[in-house]
């Protein structure tokens, strides 16, 4: 939680970062986040300049798998290990950034202990 009030290019040693489209949850707007994700955690700011996170999510427990019916482009979920808990849903620039971020993902959570 302590990376949440470092600017986006100052958390150390980040497991993967760049943009991202994030689907809001109340208003369901797609916007454009500047992402960096850090053991399991994904860190979304307004953009690289940015000099605090605007939100946090934990993913550990959570599965990335990629999505065809969003109407967005080269989207993905992570996907809850209880269907209480909140989907989140993605979408990245192209193709090779969707397998990046979610081959980025996956490596990132699967250092933690998988919850069934």
């Amino acid at each position: 939680m302590n990376n949440v009030r470092l600017p986006a290019l100052s958390i150390p040693e980040p497991d993967f970062h760049g943009y991202l489209s994030k689907l809001g949850y109340v208003h369901k707007v797609w916007r454009r986040r500047y992402c960096v994700l850090k053991d399991g955690c994904l860190y979304y700011y307004t953009d690289y300049n940015s000099k605090r996170a605007i939100g946090v999510a934990h993913f550990h427990g959570y599965r990335v798998e990629p999505m065809t019916t969003t109407g967005k482009s080269h989207a993905f979920s992570l996907t809850p290990p209880s269907p209480d808990i909140r989907t989140f849903y993605f979408s990245a620039d192209n193709e090779s950034e969707k397998l990046k971020w979610m081959e980025h993902l996956e490596d990132s959570l699967g250092r933690w202990i998988k919850v069934d």
